[in-house]
């Protein structure tokens, strides 16, 4: 069994969002990120990071860009919130509906 904090975890979606700060690139703080991120991904998870830049520059957009992105994993479960209008801070990561 895998035991590791995430900054926010969305578990319909199995979806992990990690927002990284300076430590992220400091010692051997980016090996664990990848070792670790590679350990959820085999077991389902998908991980996202985002900058913590990206959230001081505008939390909303970035809230806004999360709740898109889990959405989008669930657009089944949840196709009618889909047609919510959100401005993603990061459309990147967001899956448009099939």
């Amino acid at each position: 069994m895998l035991t590791y904090y995430a900054d926010f975890a969305c578990l319909s979606a199995r979806l992990l969002i990690e927002i990284d700060g300076i430590a992220h690139t400091m010692g051997d703080r980016p090996e664990r990120d990848e070792l670790r991120d590679a350990e959820l991904t085999a077991n389902g998870w998908r991980i996202e990071r985002i900058p913590a830049s990206a959230v001081l520059n505008d939390v909303q957009a970035t809230a806004a860009a999360i709740i898109t992105l889990a959405l989008s994993l669930n657009r089944e479960k949840y196709r009618n919130i889909w047609k919510t209008s959100f401005k993603p801070a990061h459309p990147e990561l967001v899956e448009g509906p099939s």
